[in-house]
């Protein structure tokens, strides 16, 4: 699609050390589950991120998940604490 990473069923880009990119139209996107994953060989962990459309972005947890026991919490590309992304879901559900 026109020169831009685009797969709707799978990860746009595979590498052979596991790596994967889940990509929509040239952006990251992923609905199902992290839209990056980096495997344990790349950096001595396994690395999750979730982004839609884009943008870092995760309703049901972190958004970034590292290895090594690492958290960040991403709602539409702004970074949370982990008591304020509790509190948009508490938010959000009422």
């Amino acid at each position: 699609m026109n020169n831009q990473l685009h797969r709707e069923d799978g990860p746009a880009i595979e590498w052979k050390n596991g790596n994967k990119h889940w990509n929509l139209q040239g952006r990251l996107h992923r609905t199902d589950g992290p839209a990056i994953e980096l495997a344990e060989s790349y950096l001595g962990y396994t690395v999750k991120k979730w982004s839609i459309n884009g943008k870092w972005h995760r309703e049901d947890g972190p958004a970034v998940e590292w290895g090594t026991g690492y958290k960040e919490w991403w709602i539409d590309d702004q970074q949370l604490t982990e008591e304020q992304f509790n509190q948009w879901l508490k938010d959000k559900q009422s």
